[in-house]
């Protein structure tokens, strides 16, 4: 249920538990729950929760109704500020609505979770949950609901924005705002997501500093309430008018919208409305140098925010104090023992301490210069044996005799420039990546594709590829140490297909697995050769420049990154690389 104008939603709630039948009275309990939680009242709220959850009971179809029960009490816990209690709930939640295959209930379950990351200070956890939002929103059957959860969804980027200040959040919120701008005139001039639309376009373009712009989304948002009465938006507009209006240091009008603010957001009693508002008055009042009402306004800021914490700041004094006690008791104690003893113990305990803390510097300096001779020793052994070993120079050789012979043969002018574009594109990305580190999988795929096409020219098709890539991965953001792939490829085209009857497959595929990103290359071919592995050719050569690869990652990253070679079932070859997940 979205509540939008609390009193209308509170009555049609109301009439549901008066007139309603028994499914529809535990139903409005829950909607009157939802209503009560958002006006901070929580008591009151969990009493609706049990009383629809009794009714329930007593309908035996309190399981189907199971994610409804603790999406409600997650709801109560997080306006109780209990971040803990309340991610814990809408991950049961979350459990509940997968088993359901409910992909709505999903999207609302990640677009929460990450809300919660971001009160609890987590903007990384707060991404991964956003990500996942968006990545099952996109997915949704066009509907209200679709454009209602990308809305939702956009209020988390905005904080994604103001923690990371990565410009690519504010262009994610661009992308939203032009589907539910679409999906709401088809509604008409005056709804709810239409009026979210001209908020949404007021924040970007106040980030721009375009404040004329800003004001003029913020005026057509008014002209939608006043067709469609919401007092929660009154409220927060207002509160933008001002804040624009702060900026371009007209104060006088500033302190009207704020004052305005204030009033809705008392009318409203939802309390993190009235923090907000107290704190847009103190802030204009302040600026304008009006000291007086700046004070009041923090006063009651403070006093709201103290009536919050103020549970979780006796517990922290009664465990200072109990702290504080066995201090002082302790002292007590030791002043009782006679001077003459105290004195000497204290003579010893520094002499051994000084004796033993410079045996342990010096030992520690000793090993510590050691290691880091033979660590950069070894990072530069293993840097210059990278920059020989990027790619098997045969290949060139080898493709561009193949496209002599197709210009000899086939005497196919277009055929044979588009070959040898790829071919200079190829070429080009190997030595571009000579100097890059990491590359996005993105790019990685781009040049195996190219790497892939040149190699079916020269073998005649006689092997094909196929990639799997996990859709939670954002491919052009992740990052991979450039060209890892390329040397296992190499191996299976050129040593595990070299003497079968059969059609080569190299099977590519790529997933995210707790916060690390794993790589499993695999194919149909000969599998591995004794004689090559005694003479250390051939996926030995695959596996050192991997391993070195590697080494130079974990090292830079402190990170735990893997990799490992075995035989593939029937046939063939199986690597198995794990990396942790880097982002741009």
């Amino acid at each position: 249920m979205e509540i939008a104008d609390y009193d209308k939603a509170n009555q049609l709630a109301t009439g549901f538990i008066k007139e309603g039948s028994a499914y529809c009275k535990a139903i409005g309990y829950g909607y009157v729950a939802e209503i009560l939680a958002k006006k901070n009242s929580l008591d009151s709220a969990k009493k609706c929760i049990k009383e629809s959850e009794t009714i329930f009971n007593t309908l035996n179809c309190i399981n189907s109704n199971k994610y409804r029960f603790l999406s409600q009490s997650a709801e109560c816990a997080f306006y109780e500020n209990n971040y803990e209690l309340s991610l814990n709930l809408n991950l049961k939640a979350l459990e509940s609505a997968i088993d359901d295959n409910n992909n709505a209930q999903i999207a609302q379950c990640y677009v929460r979770v990450a809300n919660i990351f971001i009160r609890m200070g987590q903007p990384e956890k707060a991404r991964h949950y956003s990500v996942l939002a968006k990545n099952v929103i996109d997915k949704l059957p066009e509907s209200y609901k679709k454009y209602q959860l990308y809305n939702v969804l956009a209020n988390r980027y905005n904080n994604l924005y103001q923690d990371f200040k990565e410009p690519k959040f504010l262009d994610t919120i661009e992308f939203f705002m032009t589907g539910i701008r679409m999906y709401a005139l088809k509604a008409g001039k005056y709804n709810r997501l239409i009026e979210q639309y001209y908020r949404k376009k007021a924040f970007l373009s106040l980030k721009t500093k375009d404040f004329t712009a800003s004001l003029k989304f913020l005026d057509s948002a008014s002209e939608v309430l006043k067709k469609f009465p919401l007092k929660f938006e009154l409220y927060s507009i207002h509160g933008d008018r001002a804040n624009i209006y702060r900026k371009l240091k007209q104060f006088k009008t500033a302190e009207l919208f704020a004052d305005s603010c204030l009033f809705f957001a008392l009318q409203d009693n939802i309390v993190s409305s009235i923090t907000n508002a107290y704190d847009i008055v103190y802030m204009v009042a302040k600026d304008a140098g009006k000291s007086d009402k700046a004070l009041w306004a923090f006063e009651n800021l403070k006093h709201i925010n103290d009536s919050i914490t103020g549970v979780k700041n006796t517990s922290k004094i009664i465990e200072l104090e109990q702290k504080y006690n066995k201090v002082q008791n302790e002292k007590t104690i030791k002043e009782l023992n006679q001077e003459t003893e105290i004195k000497s113990l204290r003579i010893k305990i520094l002499i051994s301490t000084t004796a033993l803390a410079v045996l342990l510097t010096i030992t520690i300096i000793f090993f510590y210069r050691q290691s880091s001779i033979k660590n950069k020793q070894k990072v530069l052994e293993t840097e210059q044996r990278l920059n020989r070993s990027r790619i098997n120079p045969h290949f060139f050789f080898n493709a561009i005799t193949t496209l002599q012979g197709l210009a000899v043969k086939e005497n196919d002018g277009k055929k044979i420039a588009t070959s040898l574009y790829k071919f200079s594109s190829l070429m080009r990305q190997t030595l571009e990546s000579s100097y890059t580190d990491y590359i996005s999988i993105e790019t990685e795929l781009d040049f195996i594709n190219k790497y892939i096409e040149l190699q079916q020219l020269k073998e005649k098709n006689k092997f094909s590829i196929e990639t799997n890539i996990d859709p939670e991965l954002e491919i052009s953001e992740i990052l991979i140490p450039a060209m890892l792939i390329q040397p296992f490829l190499e191996n299976s085209i050129e040593h595990g297909f070299n003497s079968i009857a059969h059609k080569g497959l190299i099977h590519l595929k790529f997933t995210a697995e707790n916060r690390s990103l794993r790589i499993i290359i695999s194919d149909n071919g000969q599998g591995f050769n004794p004689n090559d592995l005694a003479e250390k050719k051939h996926i030995p050569r695959a596996m050192q420049i991997t391993k070195d690869r590697l080494y130079l990652l974990n090292k830079g990253n402190n990170g735990n990154a893997t990799f490992s070679v075995k035989e593939n079932t029937p046939s063939g070859v199986v690597v198995d690389i794990l990396l942790p997940l880097i982002y741009k």
